[in-house]
């Protein structure tokens, strides 16, 4: 495919996120290198206005907290954090993918509270997964794991503090967690 072609930031980005995929399974580390340089070159020469740019980065973003579990590196870490909040920028509002990715940002600041033990992390993770469950509709298949996540990271913030609030609607999250989540569903054991 030409350089120039509206196309090929598509097919490079399912390249990379194939890559990922086939990571995610034989964790082989050149897959991971090679889809995440991949990505990175389709958020690059992809237009501002392109309609699938925020979905290019998500992937990117992904990738990189697929190299923070990879490596452990605070940097890597860091470089995620930066993905999804450019993510978050560039998603619209009203977009049905913007509580997944308030809630892979709220994942990853809590991970770098639990690094650092910085406060502000631990706070915005509970503000954007607050976010992502209240922009999920009820019957959403994800809104269970957002509200599990919330109420995990609500029972961090309990810990450090003591504030029983906090404890007390980490409990209620998660009963509202276990109770959406069909029998047969082998998240509901978690």
């Amino acid at each position: 495919t030409r350089q120039d072609h509206p196309i090929r930031v598509v097919y490079l980005n399912s390249l990379g996120s194939r890559l990922g995929s086939r990571y995610e399974i034989t964790l082989e580390i050149d897959d991971l290198k090679e889809a995440i340089r991949l990505v990175h070159d389709t958020v690059k020469s992809t237009p501002l206005d392109h309609p699938d740019r925020a979905m290019f980065m998500s992937s990117k973003a992904n990738l990189l907290g697929y190299q923070y579990e990879r490596t452990g590196a605070l940097d890597d870490l860091q470089q995620a954090i930066q993905a999804d909040h450019d993510v978050i920028k560039a998603t619209s509002p009203h977009h049905s993918r913007r509580p997944l990715r308030l809630n892979n940002l709220s994942v990853r600041l809590a991970s770098r509270y639990e690094r650092t033990g910085q406060m502000n992390d631990l706070q915005e993770a509970i503000r954007l997964g607050r976010e992502a469950v209240q922009a999920t509709p009820n019957d959403h298949p994800k809104r269970a794991m957002y509200m599990s996540n919330l109420g995990s990271k609500l029972r961090s913030q309990y810990e450090r503090l003591g504030i029983l609030s906090d404890l007390q609607e980490a409990i209620h999250l998660t009963r509202c967690a276990v109770e959406a989540t069909p029998l047969e569903d082998l998240d509901r054991a978690r």
